[in-house]
This record gives structure tokens, sequence and C-alpha cells, in this order.
């Protein structure tokens, strides 16, 4: 595993929570803006950009977060865009559409 700069798509589904649902995911949502790294915010995920083992670590952050902040089961949909000879910006795939 190379520690370039990826691409990580995070979508938190709750599956066993008392209460409102989004209270967890914004608790997640939350997290990620308080990691420093650039993220986007989407209706269905949270984009993530970091170095590959920061991110990794970042997630199991949120799925202890999510865990001690009352949720009982829950399913996290990864996505990366990874490479072994460059980093993977968002700018660079997004940017001509802004």
């Amino acid at each position: 595993m190379t520690n370039n700069i990826i691409n990580l798509g995070i979508q938190v589904i709750p599956l066993r929570f008392e209460g409102d649902k989004y209270t967890i995911i914004d608790k997640a949502i939350h997290h990620i803006q308080q990691s420093g790294f650039p993220y986007r915010v989407t209706p269905f995920e949270t984009v993530i950009e970091g170095p590959e083992d920061a991110l990794h670590q970042l997630i199991a952050d949120v799925r202890k977060l999510c865990y001690t902040g009352g949720c009982l089961e829950l399913i996290i949909n990864m996505r990366t865009h990874s490479a072994s000879d460059k980093n993977i910006l968002m700018n660079d795939k997004t940017q001509k559409f802004e």
C-alpha cells in the first residue's frame, strides 16, 4: 500500500440506533470535518481526500464514534480512488464543473 493522496467516499448507514438516525450520521460528518482533511458532503456520501493510511484510520475512528454514540449496528460503504504513482485530487476531477 502506498501513502499517496487518495479520494475515499464514505456512506454511514445506522441499522440499529435509538432515535433519529441522522443524529449519528451528523456526528460522523462532524468528525470528518474536524479531521482537517479536505472533504465534500453530498446527499449520498462524504468524499475525503488525504493519505491512504490516515483515511483508513479516520474511518476506524468514525466507526468507533458511531458505536460509542449509541449505534448498535451499522453499515459503512466505502469507495476509493487511488494510484500507485501519483496523488488523486478531488479538484482534478471536479474543478471544470464548478
